[in-house]
């Protein structure tokens, strides 16, 4: 094969079809185009120690992984993916091991049949591939478990350490991909053959190898001799005989596929021989082509050069003498005042020299000399000019520095002067502070005399050396030295302020140091100032007690000390104690020497005698803290049992609120509000029960005495810590349920509404209905419903309406229809659905009577203008149309336009209107109360005017109010606040008085009802800065 040279010993011979076409020294690019021959190569091939294929990994393209992923890459971008691998793995796990499933009969006709006649139903438990150009597939296959409805082969043996799988897979990737497949796992990315027959069991033929290549005469599919329903009984002369029948087919199939093989080689290597031929006639006919346009470029562009060449010569001396003339032009502009009249002459020599030669630049380089040697001279003038001004510059610079040299020089001496005052107060602070060091008769008052001495002295000096570093801070910059005038000239000022900088460091670090001194000195000589007045009034001491003067104190004597100085009694043991320890033996008494060792001595007795004392008062009070802890232990158990009556109401009200919530759903709302007040009131005791209890615990420690208070206090913290912790929990548990059982209330208003605008549709069903159904105008209909005729409507009038009204409407709905019901069904379609309804509306005595106080402003019944609001019908313009004054198009003029979204209030109507048939209505605009006639529906459909906007949407929570006016003092509004509904955003209003201004606080405020719960108040729409809270929907 092309890449491998000379073939190794023991390469097998006798396989044609790889030597380069006749007249050709290589391989053409793609040859051989389909693989290798049939049979190629050999099980045993390659042998040892001899490569693999170039460009194929470690065997051939059909039979390798990498080729087959590379095949597998290949088709992913020619769209020919067989689909995800993970995708056909869950596939191949939903459907495999299971035998179940019909087998699929349809997807198009096989190439052959399996050659062995067999049971439709019944596949053969085995398979032999017999020839195959392929050899990893060849060999025997068992039946082992079923895929997509047919069986799976497995080879008995594995090849290259993978599995040999023959499986059916169906059009779930799509119809190329349906069919039989040879391949190392079921479902798997590698394959190496394909059928795209159906049938129940592997064609015999018509084998694609690889996948996407042509068909494989050799590759044969038998079935496996000793597996088939009719060879079960086969005697062993039968299985020869059909082994040589099989031997003999195989040897059959190998010929004829090598012939086959032999002759598509053959005409491949003739069609190659032939397009080899054409592209070399079309070379020749190109490279011809290409050398006679390659010699007449060269002929035009000889021609061109030879012209170029004489324009470059004349240029080139062109530019050459511009370039020396305005070399010397460069050279003239920048003359200095002692070379300018040099360089003009040069300038001149040149120009009579170059000029002529300069050809088209001649003038241009007249022009360019003229004003370059007018710019040099007056650059020459500039420079002339500025060389004057630079001196004059320099001597007032010089006058300068020598009067700042004055002027340093006087500053340097007023420092100088500073410094020696300075220098002068520290010599003194010296003086004083030497005192301190021959203090031996000092007292304590004249140690700290000769102390407030040094300080006062140390502050002057500490004054006086701040007013020097002052001096400099201030006067620093004008005493530097100013820049020498001249090169060479000396610095005089700047060593004697060194000088002075060195002195007042020196006098400071002096001054600080005498200080420093001066303290220690100080604190030793008051030291020692107090022990010499304190060993005075210690011999004070021992002499007043010394009666006899004998220099020691007896016995006697040290009582009389202890009871005149201590007020205490020595008793006889201390007395002993001081004896031995402080008196020496053959001595009368205590000495002078000893005499702090005897006041050591009677302190500690008289401590000693203090703190038997103390704990004979602590082992007293510890006897009545024990009482008392066994009185209040009896209040904390009464406490204790107060805390479990909480945590019993509070499991109560736990108990009531987790019921409720099962009964939300099946409830009606007026049962759960009333379920709602119970567990409240369950709630509100649990709450007080908790309060006692911590009321009891918080007064606990009342009516204590004070002095034990304190060694109470663990015994009570420790006691009320755990109280506190299980109503601690009670709080938690009543906050939740207090949180489900607002929520639960929440639910029944949200129901409640609910029913209430249930009940207000199908309400007002049944007016519009009557309405229309009679032509009755609003006043007319408040008739209706006052029987009385007193101007009000109760609640049994009311309900007496509704009694009567589908009896009397239905009837005059079926007389209307009798004579119009074209025109009802038209208007059924348009604007007004709900008032020429048919339906029988679902309204029971109990729901209108929890709707009429809804409706009710004061008091007990239903006034006219509550009636009117009740019924009143709004559109909104949804197409612009015009408002006139009459209900004839064609008798009417025009009031204003209507645009789309403004709200109307419908006065009248709708009714037809005759010449052209469309729906009008009497209206009022909301926005401006301007009333007339508008078109709500066409003669053609087209709706201008639906039911609707008198809806609004809160876009920002707000509240609930009773009055319009939210005007009053501060107090006033935090009440509101706490006591008014909140208006959740989301939430929808219906208008009851449209929006309007509130003077005194700029708020516009609207009056609605709550569609969620029907409540009814004023809500604030727009804030004064324009902040929106509703808006229209």
């Amino acid at each position: 094969p092309p890449g491998y040279g000379a073939p190794p010993p023991g390469y097998p011979a006798g396989y044609p079809g790889y030597g380069p076409p006749p007249g050709a020294a290589a391989y053409p690019p793609g040859y051989p185009p389909q693989g290798y021959p049939a049979g190629y190569p050999p099980a045993a091939y390659p042998p040892q120690g001899y490569g693999a294929l170039p460009g194929h990994g470690g065997g051939f393209p059909e039979h390798s992984r990498e080729g087959s992923r590379d095949r597998e890459r290949r088709e992913e971008k020619a769209g020919r993916s067989r689909g995800g691998r993970k995708e056909r793995e869950k596939e191949r796990e939903k459907d495999g091991g299971k035998d179940g499933g019909a087998a699929s009969a349809g997807g198009g006709s096989s190439s052959s049949r399996p050659p062995a006649e067999r049971s439709a139903t019944s596949p053969p438990e085995g398979l032999t591939v017999l020839v195959a150009s392929t050899y990893v597939v060849r060999g025997e296959f068992v039946l082992q478990s079923t895929n997509h409805g047919k069986p799976v082969y497995k080879k008995s043996v594995q090849v290259n350490g993978l599995d040999v799988m023959l499986y059916f897979w169906d059009e779930r990737d799509g119809g190329s991909f349906s069919g039989w497949w040879f391949g190392p796992k079921v479902g798997g990315e590698q394959v190496w053959a394909y059928h795209p027959d159906k049938a129940m069991a592997p064609p015999a033929s018509g084998w694609k190898v690889p996948y996407d290549g042509p068909v494989d005469p050799s590759f044969i599919i038998a079935e496996k001799p000793g597996h088939g329903p009719e060879n079960k009984r086969s005697t062993d002369k039968d299985k020869k005989e059909e082994e040589k029948k099989q031997r003999a087919q195989e040897e059959e199939a190998k010929r004829k596929g090598l012939e086959d093989k032999k002759k598509q080689l053959e005409d491949m290597r003739k069609r190659q021989e032939e397009e080899y031929r054409k592209r070399q006639e079309e070379q020749q006919k190109a490279e011809e082509e290409a050398k006679k346009r390659m010699e007449e470029e060269a002929k035009r562009r000889q021609e061109e050069e030879q012209s170029l060449k004489v324009t470059v010569e004349q240029r080139r001396q062109e530019q050459k003498s511009t370039l020396s003339i305005r070399r010397v032009i460069q050279k003239v502009r920048a003359a200095t005042p002692e070379n300018i009249e040099e360089l003009e002459k040069e300038l001149q020599q040149t120009l009579d020299a170059e000029l002529e030669l300069c050809g088209s630049q001649k003038q241009r380089m007249k022009e360019e000399s003229d004003k370059g040697l007018e710019q040099a001279r007056t650059r020459i003038e500039q420079i002339n000019l500025a060389r004057r001004k630079e001196l004059e510059k320099k001597e007032e610079e010089e006058k300068k520095k020598r009067e700042a040299d004055d002027r340093v020089k006087q500053l340097i001496q007023e420092l100088a002067n500073l410094v020696e005052t300075a220098e002068g107060a520290a010599a003194k602070l010296k003086e004083v502070a030497v005192q301190l060091e021959d203090n031996s008769e000092f007292s304590v008052a004249d140690v700290e005399r000769t102390v407030q001495a040094v300080k006062e002295q140390g502050l002057d000096t500490r004054l006086r050396t701040k007013a020097c570093t002052d001096f400099i801070l201030q006067r620093g910059p004008e005493m530097r030295d100013p820049v020498p005038a001249m090169p060479g000239q000396t610095v005089e000022n700047k060593p004697a302020l060194l000088k002075l900088l060195q002195r007042i460091y020196e006098s400071t670090r002096a001054a600080e140091s005498t200080i420093v001194a001066a303290t220690g000195k100080k604190d030793f000589a008051a030291r020692r100032a107090a022990a010499r007045e304190k060993t005075k009034e210690m011999q004070a001491t021992f002499n007043k007690y010394d009666k006899d003067r004998d220099g020691v104190l007896s016995k006697l004597e040290v009582i009389k000390y202890s009871k005149g100085e201590y007020r205490f009694n020595v008793p006889e043991d201390a007395m002993t104690r001081i004896w031995t320890h402080l008196v020496e033996e053959g001595s009368r008494g205590v000495p002078l020497d000893r005499f702090h060792c005897l006041k050591v001595a009677i302190g500690t007795a008289r401590e000693r005698e203090r703190d038997m004392q103390r704990r004979i008062e602590r082992e007293e009070k510890e006897k009545v803290v024990s009482e008392m802890k066994a009185d209040l232990q009896e209040t904390v158990n009464e406490t204790a049992k107060a805390v479990t009556e909480s945590e019993q109401a509070c499991a109560k009200a736990e108990d009531r609120v987790q019921a409720m919530q099962a009964k939300a759903k099946t409830m009606l709302a007026l049962d759960m509000l009333t379920l709602a007040d119970e567990a409240d009131e369950i709630t509100r005791e649990a709450k007080a029960a908790v309060a006692q209890a911590r009321k009891q615990v918080e007064s606990m420690g009342e009516g204590v005495d004070k002095r034990f208070l304190v060694d109470l206090k663990d015994f009570l913290s420790e006691e009320t810590k755990q109280l506190e912790a299980r109503m601690a929990k009670v709080d938690a548990r009543l906050s939740k349920a207090s949180s489900l059982s607002t929520r639960f209330r929440d639910q029944a208003s949200k129901k409640r509404g609910a029913e209430l605008e249930k009940t207000r549709t199908a309400m007002m069903k049944v007016i519009r209905r009557c309405q229309s159904a009679e032509g009755l105008s609003k006043e007319q209909l408040f008739d209706m419903f006052d029987k009385n005729g007193d101007g009000e409507i109760d609640e049994s009038e009311f309900l007496q309406f509704f009694q009567d009204a589908n009896k009397t409407c239905n009837e005059a709905k079926e007389g209307d229809d009798s004579g119009s019901a074209k025109a009802n069904a038209e208007e059924s379609a348009g604007a007004v659905e709900a008032a020429n309804s048919a339906e029988t509306a679902d309204l029971p005595a109990d729901a209108l009577s929890r709707l009429f106080p809804n409706y009710v402003d004061e008091g007990t019944t239903l006034t006219r203008e509550a009636f009117f609001r009740m019924v009143r019908l709004y559109f909104k313009v949804v197409k612009d149309t015009f408002l006139t004054d009459s209900l004839s198009l064609k008798e009417s003029t025009t009031v204003r336009r209507l645009e789309v979204g403004e709200v109307v209030e419908v006065l009248e109507g709708p009714r037809r209107e005759e010449h052209t048939s469309v729906m009008r209505a009497r209206v009022r605009a909301v926005r401006d109360d301007a009333e007339g006639w508008a078109t709500v529906a066409g003669n053609q459909g087209t709706m201008f005017l639906r039911e609707g906007g008198g809806l609004f949407k809160v876009v920002k929570e707000t509240i609930l109010t009773e009055s319009f006016s939210l005007s009053g003092s501060n107090e006033t509004t935090r009440k509101l606040n706490h006591t008014s509904r909140k208006v959740k955003e989301g939430e929808i209003v219906e208008v009851w008085e449209w929006p309007k201004k509130e003077e005194v606080s700029g708020l516009t405020r609207m009056r609605c009802r709550a569609k969620s719960d029907g409540a009814i108040g004023w809500i604030t729409t727009m804030g004064n800065q324009g902040a929106k809270f509703a808006e229209l929907l």
